[in-house]
């Protein structure tokens, strides 16, 4: 792997001068909140989930770098962690899913990195990111969501309310801080925020669908988990058909907090020659 990452590197460096840019590996570990129906702040200790991941920079110039990561990570809410909602409570809603996510960005530096022992910086780009959301029954058994159905996705009788995508885009836009340490180690803390475009990645959205269509359409299952208000104590027991059960015209987002740690893959290095110095990458032969 490492073999394969430098060689890629040397296609990188042969479109300009070798002394202007260096190749990097990183990995990095923090963690991911979701943002949506179940949470409506970015930020909460509760419903952080753990997230990590590697990557590649390339330094372009001075202030810009060329940043590819992929992260594996997951995302979850639960209604019951949103005290200050009681209608939100009273639903009793609750996901889980792995997070998958690939992203290119371009990174600013907002200071010259080469003098400094920090430097702040901006970062932006887009990202592709893959979800299967899922949720435990009251006796603990784990079903996928989106088959369900849970508010009429699918079904012939909502024709506007199309099966979600596990498979969806995103644009991640934050910041950050590099340190430089001894050794040409690297490290950043970075925060990133995500917009989505989807609205489905808690699997809410919409209202509640006919409980008689869904039950005949998608079993018992699916119409334990599209309501589970009758799970709480003094909870309604009646299934809500046509309610609001989500905000369709907000997209959910996802954000994640990351300390990474990099370092150049491999150095220039100067041979003298009768005429003066030249500088020169060192590439591995095929």
């Amino acid at each position: 792997m490492n073999r394969l990452l430098t060689l890629f590197a040397c296609a990188f460096l042969t479109v300009a001068p070798a002394r202007s840019q260096n190749f990097y590996g990183s990995a990095f570990i923090g963690g991911a909140n979701y943002q949506g129906e179940m949470q409506q702040i970015s930020f909460t200790f509760n419903g952080m989930r753990p997230a990590g991941g590697l990557g590649a920079q390339l330094r372009l110039h001075d202030h810009l770098w060329l940043t590819t990561e992929f992260m594996v990570g997951h995302l979850g809410g639960r209604d019951a962690d949103l005290r200050v909602n009681s209608n939100n409570v009273a639903r009793n809603l609750s996901f889980e899913t792995r997070l998958q996510e690939l992203s290119l960005q371009l990174r600013l530096n907002l200071l010259r990195g080469a003098k400094q022992p920090f430097v702040p910086y901006v970062t932006g780009g887009t990202a592709v990111f893959h979800i299967d959301p899922y949720a435990f029954d009251a006796g603990g058994q784990k079903h996928f969501l989106y088959p369900l159905s849970t508010e009429g996705q699918g079904l012939a009788a909502y024709p506007d309310r199309k099966m979600p995508s596990r498979l969806n885009l995103a644009i991640p836009l934050g910041a950050g801080i590099e340190f430089r340490t001894a050794g040409g180690w690297r490290i950043d803390l970075e925060i990133l925020f995500r917009k989505s475009f989807t609205d489905y990645i808690d699997d809410v959205s919409k209202s509640y669908p006919d409980p008689d269509l869904l039950l005949a359409a998608r079993g018992p299952v699916a119409l334990d988990l599209s309501y589970r208000g009758d799970e709480m104590p003094g909870g309604r027991t009646s299934f809500p058909a046509g309610i609001q059960r989500g905000n369709p015209n907000r997209m959910d987002w996802y954000h994640s907090f990351n300390i990474r740690m990099k370092r150049p893959l491999f150095e220039p290095r100067v041979r003298s020659s009768g005429r003066g110095s030249k500088t020169s990458i060192s590439c591995p032969r095929m």
